[in-house]
Order: C-alpha cells, then sequence, then structure tokens
C-alpha cells in the first residue's frame, strides 16, 4: 500500500498509522470501513489499495505492544 502525502508538513507517523488502519481494515475484509477512513483522511494522505507500505501489520505492531507492556509491568512483592 503506497502512501502519498497530501501536504508537505504532513506527519509521518500519522500516515504510517492510517496506512497500517487502512490495511488492517482490507484484510479483515472491512471494505466500508476502510473506504469510509480512505475518504476521511484524503485530504491528509493518499491511501492505495495493492501496494505495499513495508511496514508491519497492524497486528503484528499490537502483538509486540502488548509483550513490551506486560514485560513493563510492576512486580508486586508481597508484604513481610
Amino acid at each position: 500500500m503506497a502512501i502519498e502525502q497530501g501536504k508537505a508538513s504532513m506527519d509521518g507517523n500519522l500516515a504510517a498509522t492510517y496506512a497500517s488502519i487502512y490495511s488492517f481494515l482490507l484484510k479483515k475484509e472491512h471494505k466500508k470501513a476502510a473506504e469510509a477512513l480512505k475518504k476521511a483522511v484524503k485530504d491528509v494522505v493518499v491511501l492505495k489499495d495493492g501496494v505495499g507500505s513495508g511496514s508491519p501489520s497492524l497486528d503484528v505492531i499490537v502483538k509486540e505492544w502488548k509483550a513490551l507492556k506486560a514485560k513493563a509491568a510492576p512486580v508486586k512483592e508481597a508484604d513481610p
């Protein structure tokens, strides 16, 4: 999925986030939601079908985030 920035000052992270969500929606066959997103962000970023973004999928990102969050959780010590 290719991303074309609509504005010179466009935040690259925001564009990548939209692209990941769009790709996730298409992968899960939520075509109406994907088209709604594409329409809503058309002034910000151009989302194209069928072109790889080169970034990990949203599924992978969420899985890794959950794993890191679990590792970072403070360990409670028992009261003596």
